[in-house]
């Protein structure tokens, strides 16, 4: 769990959040670099290089946003096969969605599912660590 600006308000919470999310995708989750705000922050989060015949691999924004005074998170993880997104069907950016539910030191992950990049928001994503 360690990255770019390693300190700030909302640190403790990022780390508990990817211990959490590491612990929902069995498997080490490093935190490739946070940007934070007074309300909230946003995380470049990535899994293990890629390995095996497939290559597989993802990436990650993991977000923490007020709504209504109550804090709104999620992760929209991006997965790579041989450095390239996978996508589903013929749509143009895929993505699984998932959201933090309960405190935000413990609380659990829960998968949405996957979602279309309707607006291309995550177009730069195409390629792992890109």
């Amino acid at each position: 769990m360690t990255g770019e600006n390693a300190g700030g308000r909302w640190r403790p919470t990022i780390d508990a959040l990817v211990a959490g999310l590491a612990e929902h995708f069995g498997e080490p989750v490093t935190v490739v670099n946070a940007n934070e705000i007074d309300d909230g922050f946003s995380c470049l989060v990535r899994g293990a290089a890629p390995t095996g015949p497939l290559r597989v691999s993802w990436e990650g924004v993991l977000g923490l946003a007020e709504v209504d005074g109550r804090p709104d998170v999620s992760v929209s993880v991006f997965v790579y096969s041989h450095g390239r997104r996978v996508r589903l069907d013929d749509q143009p950016g895929s993505y699984l969605e998932l959201v933090h539910e309960g405190p935000l030191d413990g609380g659990t992950w829960r998968e949405v599912g996957w979602l279309q990049d309707d607006f291309g928001e995550f177009a730069a994503h195409d390629r792992y660590g890109g």
